[in-house]
């Protein structure tokens, strides 16, 4: 244990938060490959433990004492989340006057409220984490997703290896490959996995100084592209590009990262050519596009085309349908069978639970974080740091936009990075070795960018 002190109180800071934040990131991870591989869909009771075990890991954060910070933002996200979270609340009892769905209720309210409450809270228990811990360990889970879809595209629909969580879901598969789902349950993981480990990569390059620590970036970042074409989805890959494009040319603390990883890009490409990754890249490309091709949907209606559901849904049920009644694990404890309700998309499914106010809410609530993420970079000691919200508020942008409240795999990234970048922003009355660390930074200590 670290000893700090605070006034005239001397105070114990535990290092465990740190680690219990890291082991649920592992849990985010790999509870899919546990419950397919390892104990099965049918093992009821250690099937729902492993199920929820990455949120028993981020609620046992709070069982150590939160330390007295100054952060202005944390105190921007405290007020939207009252704001979005009393919304939210209203809108979903009023929907619970029409229906309700038990277990779809839990899984909603544990992504809609329960995470941000524990996100915030845990924030100010994990003061003085190094976050670069979290992208460090990411990065790898990519590299790892990444490799195991590779295989998994080139197995059969029925090999053990592309087995769902559910045995009897058929798997998804084209005529060139099959959509891997690497360590998850589905195949939605692999393409949050994507935009993580690209994360990852960006924020490792805003805070490296090393070659070896660029390196593991490049890592990341390619290997995010490949979960990304692994699951055969055009989405991952487009947002992937557009987070990196973005980060480089909208940031100058991005760019110069970038610039500076120039030989650590050249040697993973040298890499993957020499090791004959290009040719499986260059067929799993070939799938992207081919599926593309046969999809009914452009994309400019498959990346909007929920707006015009939320209108429809919005006029149909503005005061919603009950709460829990779009979650597919709700409808799989009633029924025991896995499929949509009414709606695919998010911003309806949200207001057929929660009707208007609940989707208001919810939106309150987003619009937070990405503000405080905000304010974090106004008052940010180090260019590195700065780049490195950045990235993530351009990571959780499109996971917001994407399928949040309805993904439990979306839900719990979002809210347990959210946690750790808020937690190395937030300043306690003694700074921690981390922080003094940070302000020491010889690489971006003079330079203090404007948001």
């Amino acid at each position: 244990m670290e000893r700090q002190r605070f006034g005239f109180e001397p105070v114990y800071v535990s290092r465990c938060p740190g680690v219990l934040l890291l082991v649920a990131l592992i849990l985010v991870v790999l509870e899919g490959a546990v419950r397919k591989w390892l104990i099965g869909s049918e093992s009821g009771f250690w099937s729902y433990l492993a199920y929820f075990s990455k949120d028993l890991a981020f609620v046992g954060i709070l069982l150590w004492p939160g330390q007295p910070t100054r952060s202005s933002a944390l105190s921007t996200f405290s007020k939207f989340m009252v704001l979005g979270g009393g919304l939210f609340v209203t809108g979903a009892i009023l929907s619970s006057l029409r229906g309700l769905n038990p277990v779809g209720a839990l899984l909603t309210f544990r992504a809609g409220l329960l995470l941000p409450v524990v996100s915030l809270l845990a924030a100010r228990r994990l003061i003085g984490i190094r976050f670069k811990h979290a992208a460090f360990l990411l990065a790898a889970l990519t590299l790892l997703n990444c490799l195991l879809g590779c295989v998994q595209t080139r197995l059969p629909p029925e090999h053990v290896l592309n087995r769902y969580v559910v045995n009897d879901s058929a798997v998804t598969a084209i005529e060139s490959a099959v959509r891997a789902t690497g360590t998850y349950s589905y195949i939605t993981g692999m393409g949050i996995m994507s935009s993580v480990g690209i994360w990852a990569g960006m924020v490792l390059l805003a805070s490296g100084r090393t070659r070896m620590v660029q390196l593991i970036a490049v890592t990341g970042i390619i290997a995010g592209f490949g979960c990304g074409l692994t699951s055969v989805s055009r989405g991952p890959v487009v947002v992937g590009f557009l987070m990196l494009f973005v980060w480089i040319f909208a940031s100058c603390a991005g760019f110069r990262a970038f610039m500076a990883s120039k030989m650590a890009w050249a040697f993973a490409v040298l890499v993957i050519c020499g090791a004959g990754f290009l040719p499986q890249f260059s067929r799993m490309s070939r799938s992207v596009i081919q599926r593309h091709e046969e999809s009914n949907e452009t994309f400019g209606q498959r990346a909007f085309g929920q707006l015009e559901e939320a209108w429809e849904a919005a006029v149909l049920t503005p005061f919603g349908a009950g709460p829990g009644t779009e979650q597919i694990g709700g409808n799989y404890a009633a029924t025991g069978t896995m499929s949509f309700t009414n709606y695919e998309t998010q911003f309806p499914r949200i207001i057929a639970e929660a009707g208007v106010l609940g989707l208001a809410g919810f939106l309150v609530i987003c619009i937070g974080v990405i503000a405080s993420l905000q304010t974090a970079r106004r008052t940010a000691p180090t260019e590195g740091l700065n780049a490195a919200l950045f990235a993530t508020q351009l990571l959780l942008i499109p996971l917001f936009y994407g399928n949040v409240l309805f993904n439990h795999i979306a839900s719990a990234v979002v809210w347990i990075i959210f946690a750790a970048m808020m937690a190395n922003c937030a300043e306690s009355e003694t700074p921690t070795e981390n922080q003094r660390e940070i302000r020491s930074d010889s690489v971006y200590r003079h330079a203090r960018p404007r948001p």
